[in-house]
């Protein structure tokens, strides 16, 4: 047998032990790469906004609008109508977290009477309805100073708020304590736009309840001016005249304030119909401009 110098052996065992570590680096490298995509993967897969991976909303962060609220059994509002100019609003949190309620500038108290399947909400038989505006509540319950309408109530607490209001319906029975009242939006209880700006608006201008109320017998109820200068304070032992010149004066330049705005409001929303709908066209120019374009 021939015999192989030293060096040349060597060279050759360490010629095949470069190879073995070649193979086996190249073996190993698509398992390495297959395993990084798989987990890049499942990393994505778990960031798909909607996945069950997600955790849920906090309560403390989210603010509900008060009728979302009652809507979705997470709080209970009972309204007091201690009289016609106010009361106070019960709100519990049903649920087991604290939750951050907004109330909107205006809503509706409504009467109700009877139960169950001859539960009657307004209409013949009942009180007047009112127009309720939160005025101010515990310092403690407001969550920020720059939004005052919303209140933080803990779990299984009940908050009282005081408000003020306006009776709505003249000539029906005056509100009190021992009748029954739900709440509802302003939208909810007319269509009226000039009544959905008028309710904000007495909590956003400082006037008297007595201007208030004559405004909302004039857009509620339409009664004129005229007639309102005639009725007469029922809780004065004389005849005296419930609304002063200047109430009404005051009342009328905030009915034509409202009235302003709200057909502000219905113009935009006649614009917004129109620029969407793709079967409008434009109103064609005057007849002397196009002939002047052609030239």
């Amino acid at each position: 047998m021939a015999q192989f110098p030293r060096t040349t052996f060597c060279r050759v065992a360490l010629f095949l032990l470069v190879v073995a570590q070649s193979h086996a680096s190249i073996a190993d490298e698509p398992q390495t790469t297959e395993t990084a995509a798989t987990k890049k993967k499942k990393e994505a897969v778990q960031t798909i906004p909607g996945s069950d991976e997600l955790p849920p909303p906090d309560l403390k962060q989210t603010v509900f609008d008060v009728f979302q609220a009652a809507r979705e059994k997470k709080v209970e509002a009972r309204l007091v109508q201690q009289s016609e100019r106010g009361g106070f609003l019960l709100l519990r949190n049903v649920t087991g977290e604290e939750l951050n309620v907004r109330f909107p500038d205006a809503f509706v108290g409504v009467n109700v009477i009877g139960s169950g399947a001859a539960q009657q909400v307004g209409g013949q038989g009942t009180a007047q309805s009112t127009g309720i505006a939160v005025t101010s509540g515990q310092s403690r319950l407001a969550s920020r100073k720059d939004t005052p309408e919303v209140f933080t109530v803990t779990a299984g607490e009940t908050i009282r708020l005081p408000v003020t209001s306006v009776c709505l319906e003249y000539g029906k029975p005056t509100p009190n304590a021992k009748l029954r009242y739900v709440i509802m939006p302003v939208e909810q209880y007319s269509r009226n736009p000039v009544f959905h700006k008028l309710l904000p608006l007495f909590t956003k201008t400082k006037i008297s309840q007595r201007v208030a109320q004559a405004a909302a017998w004039h857009v509620a109820n339409d009664l004129s001016w005229t007639e309102l200068s005639s009725i007469l304070n029922s809780r004065s032992s004389v005849p005296v005249p419930l609304f002063t010149s200047n109430d009404l004066r005051l009342a009328r330049a905030l009915v034509e304030k409202a009235t302003v705005e709200a057909a502000t409001v219905e113009a935009a929303k006649k614009d917004d119909v129109e620029s969407a709908d793709p079967t409008s066209t434009a109103t064609p120019a005057p007849e002397k401009k196009r002939a002047e374009k052609i030239r």
